[in-house]
């Protein structure tokens, strides 16, 4: 080997790179965002009228959004390394990304159309009806209600059924705002 100059001891040659910080905050995190995400799918999809499909396609999305910044002005400067780059994006950023975005789906709705279903729905089974079929069940709006009644419910003074109340969401996916398993509504004399 060719001995260097005098000039160049006692200096590294790499001396200007920078490396990735031993921290842990980045794997707490991807834990965070794993458990918020478990939560979210099972208890979003429970409020939210959206295809498992287009979940896990948003859940994809945001999950590599991070990934397509570079890694030297993002990864790197936060002290991580390449594939703690990559799976802090997909364990940590998508989950925590999609879950608030589907919970403020629900939480910033339009107004709510209450319908009155007909015959005995569960909240279980609305929703797989709507993901067999794509559609509600059948039912009569509460504001229509009168003009819709049978002639044993206009007898009877009242009309009974599964209230389902859905609203649109701030992004565009239906949401159950309100479900009683059995509402009562009644009615003066007359239509």
């Amino acid at each position: 080997m060719e001995r260097l100059g005098d000039g160049m001891q006692g200096l590294h040659q790499q001396q200007g790179v920078r490396k990735a910080r031993l921290q842990y905050w980045p794997g707490t995190l991807m834990a965070v965002g794993l458990v918020v995400f478990i939560v979210t799918f099972w208890s979003g999809q429970l409020v939210t009228l959206i295809t498992y499909s287009a979940m896990f396609r948003w859940l994809a999305l945001f999950c590599m959004a991070g990934n397509v910044l570079p890694y030297a002005g993002s990864g790197l400067r936060l002290g991580m390394e390449r594939l703690e780059w990559f799976l802090f994006n997909l364990l940590a950023v998508g989950p925590l990304l999609f879950s608030l975005l589907l919970w403020a789906n629900y939480l910033f709705h339009g107004p709510p159309e209450r319908l009155l279903l007909d015959g005995n729905w569960s909240r279980r089974d609305v929703l797989a009806h709507w993901h067999e079929e794509g559609t509600l069940p059948g039912g009569r709006p509460m504001e229509h209600l009168r003009e819709r009644l049978t002639d044993e419910e206009a007898a009877k003074g009242y009309a009974m059924g599964p209230l389902l109340g859905v609203a649109p969401g701030l992004l565009g996916y239906d949401v159950i705002v309100e479900w009683e398993s059995a509402a009562l509504v009644r009615f003066t004399a007359g239509r």
